[in-house]
């Protein structure tokens, strides 16, 4: 591990800032989702990166002198970490142990099998933002740096141009994202969005709120058995009232070699006309697996204290309904009298295709493909949930923040995986029945330290799953 330490000293400076949560900043999510209780309208708090522009207007145009004392700190300690996490200098590097193998991602840092060490380097201006970080993983078959989470944007107009590796999670939950997660290594490509959500002046698309739109075109892996596919996704948020906002969005793979790429492929894919057998379409031409469908959040009582969420996608469609689904909903509940942020969340995830639009038993479709063999993956894991196809998880987390920089978690959860046993499966080509539950504490100890720390424990068929890697630590050390 030192001498990969040594390679940082190395590296040429930089200047540092983040115009977005990622899918990493736990402390921050948890904060501006404890904000709908003090009247603060923050569009679409379901899909990261998150523009932190939209915080940043909300407080800036609110009038706080009547504000509760506890929303009064709240927007108070909200602001002081945007400010951290744009601020024009900083330079950070660090270090993280491998986890345990069968541990699930969730929204959070990204959980390694072998001990890393990364360097954050970073740079923004009026109109441009650059993140560099490179990540070097013990006993990786070679020496070159992975460069995950690394991008160049442009802003202008409201438009983000955005060019880079960056992990997307687009979900409401904390557990699961069945559409887009973090589980994954993000693969490269170029992105378009708005850096200001949008509210449209007409009679009715009004109605719909700030409106939140993204659009991406990836490249994944070679070594696969269509080398080279395109990823294409598309989404687009609403939020038409303080307690209700949703989305729909679509994924898709398309071309690579030995595919056709042409611009009538592409018009097929886009309309939704990809099913063999329909208007013309051959396993020759069909232009490739697309994955679409929405996700919700609603929250009730005085207080906005307690939210229903959900999320469904749809392995394939008839009359533009997601048909062949999987879902993940949930309930969450904000103990608003506590001094500080918090949350209980009840969920469960279930991603076995028990009926078609025929109303047959779809096994093994979910996240698979008869043309694209290694399904809805990149490198062999899962795009969308951890937990992979066929599977389900029930999930019990609690979320308490300690101090202004310090987080606890407790999540406990059961769940039973590969139910109809397929080969393709990331988490082997048996059922697993598995019961676990983490310990989690994220601070900071003076200003410029950084600490993650994660315990898990499972039981797999009712036997202690005995793993040496079922500690993790995450430091992150910030030199200016």
């Amino acid at each position: 591990m030192r001498k990969f330490i040594l390679l940082t000293l190395f590296l040429p400076f930089f200047l540092n800032s983040s115009p977005w949560l990622s899918p990493e900043d736990m402390v921050l999510r948890l904060k501006l989702e404890s904000l709908a209780s003090c009247n603060l309208n923050i569009p679409n708090i379901s899909k990261f990166p998150y523009n932190l522009s939209n915080i940043h207007n909300e407080i800036e145009e609110l009038d706080t002198s009547k504000a509760k004392i506890r929303c009064q700190n709240l927007i108070f300690e909200i602001d002081s970490l945007i400010k951290q996490k744009i601020k024009n200098t900083s330079l950070s590097f660090g270090f993280q142990t491998g986890g345990s193998k069968k541990g699930f991602q969730d929204f959070g840092f990204s959980k390694f099998s072998e001990d890393a060490v990364f360097v954050n380097l970073n740079t923004i201006s009026e109109n441009w933002a650059l993140k560099i970080r490179g990540t070097k993983l013990d006993g990786a078959k070679d020496s070159s740096f992975l460069f995950d989470e690394s991008y160049l944007s442009y802003t202008k107009n409201n438009k983000i141009i955005t060019l880079g590796r960056i992990s997307r999670w687009w979900s409401p939950s904390w557990d699961n994202s069945l559409i887009l997660s973090n589980n994954a290594r993000p693969s490269p490509g170029i992105s378009i969005s708005n850096n200001l959500a949008t509210e449209i002046n007409h009679p009715f698309l009004s109605k719909l709120g700030p409106i939140s739109y993204e659009i991406f075109l990836n490249k994944l892996e070679k070594d696969r058995h269509i080398p080279n596919a395109k990823f294409l996704g598309a989404y687009i948020a609403f939020k038409p009232h303080p307690r209700f906002e949703f989305s729909l969005f679509r994924t898709g793979q398309i071309g690579g070699e030995g595919r056709p790429e042409t611009l009538k492929t592409l018009t097929n894919f886009i309309i939704g006309r990809d099913n063999k057998g329909t208007d013309g379409i051959t396993r020759e031409n069909e232009p490739g697996n697309q994955l679409a469908g929405g996700d919700f959040s609603l929250k009730i009582l005085k207080d906005f204290n307690l939210e229903i969420f959900g999320q469904i996608v749809g392995e394939d469609q008839s009359n533009l309904v997601p048909t062949r689904t999987i879902y993940n909903l949930g309930i969450s509940y904000s103990m608003n009298y506590l001094n500080r942020a918090n949350k209980i969340l009840i969920e469960h995830t279930d991603t076995d295709i028990n009926t078609t639009y025929g109303g047959e038993r779809g096994r093994n479709i979910a996240y698979n493909h008869y043309i694209y063999e290694d399904g809805y993956r990149y490198y062999k894991k899962p795009i969308g949930a951890s937990i992979d196809a066929d599977s389900s998880k029930s999930t019990l987390t609690y979320f308490q923040e300690l101090s202004d920089l310090s987080l606890f978690k407790f999540k406990v959860y059961k769940s039973l995986i590969n139910e109809n046993r397929s080969q393709k499966n990331y988490w082997g080509n048996s059922t697993k029945k598995i019961k676990g539950y983490e310990i989690a504490l994220s601070t900071k100890i003076g200003e410029r330290t950084n600490i993650f720390l994660e315990y898990l424990e499972l039981k797999e068929k009712g036997l202690i799953e005995i793993n040496e890697n079922n500690l993790m630590l995450r430091l992150e050390f910030e030199i200016f």
